[in-house]
């Protein structure tokens, strides 16, 4: 119990249950209901999408990978939840990256993250819905990864190439990030403009880094 008080009083993980919650409720009538589109019904009763012939190397092998275990239907209610869970952890390393200390913010950031246009839309196309959110996860990892571990550029731009694997749309997620921390940077370590110019360097070799790879 003293182990669940200690992790809910973490913003990390507090923004990460709430988001969660928060996508599932505002999302009901989509899990609940088929839409189609013209995407989904190519794509019955299975599939993933456009893979390699549009770039998403890794869209391919994922979805050739997951059509041995368990075939890649559209399942309207298990293909949304695991979207919004992808979702609620990619929040909680977008919060722990810039290490907020506010719970409230924390929630504030993740009810905004899983209704975004982008995050309604992509649950429009169901049956891939799960691949682009690892695909999000990946971008948001990108950026949290930096300054955590030994060898964080190349396996930031190794992340940053798995999610252009999946999905070409999520770059500007990471540059966005990036750009944010940067700016957290300059202010909290009170960076001179030198050594900012260099830190800016250092995050966009990683995402071109990514680009290459």
């Amino acid at each position: 119990m003293n182990n669940l008080k200690k992790r809910l009083n973490s913003p990390a993980y507090f923004a990460m249950i709430i988001t969660f919650i928060f996508g599932i409720a505002v999302h009901l009538f989509g899990l609940l209901n088929t839409m189609h589109n013209h995407d989904d019904i190519n794509n019955q009763p299975a599939g993933y999408g456009t893979g390699v012939e549009s770039g998403r190397w890794l869209l391919t092998i994922l979805g050739k990978l997951a059509q041995q275990i368990t075939g890649n239907y559209t399942l309207t209610w298990f293909n949304g939840v695991l979207f919004i869970a992808f979702l609620a952890v990619s929040v909680g390393f977008v919060v722990a990256t810039f290490r907020l200390k506010s719970l409230k913010l924390g929630a504030l950031i993740g009810m905004i993250f899983v209704v975004f246009p982008t995050a309604t839309c992509t649950l429009l196309f169901r049956y891939t819905a799960p691949y682009y959110g690892l695909a999000i996860l990946f971008a948001v990892l990108a950026v949290w990864v930096i300054g955590k571990i030994r060898f964080a550029f190349f396996i930031s731009a190794a992340l940053t190439a798995m999610s252009l694997g999946i999905y070409q749309g999520y770059l500007p997620l990471t540059a966005s990030l990036f750009v944010l921390l940067l700016l957290k940077q300059t202010l909290d370590e009170d960076l001179d403009f030198l050594a900012m110019f260099k830190r800016g360097i250092f995050y966009c070799a990683a995402m071109v880094a990514g680009l290459v790879l």
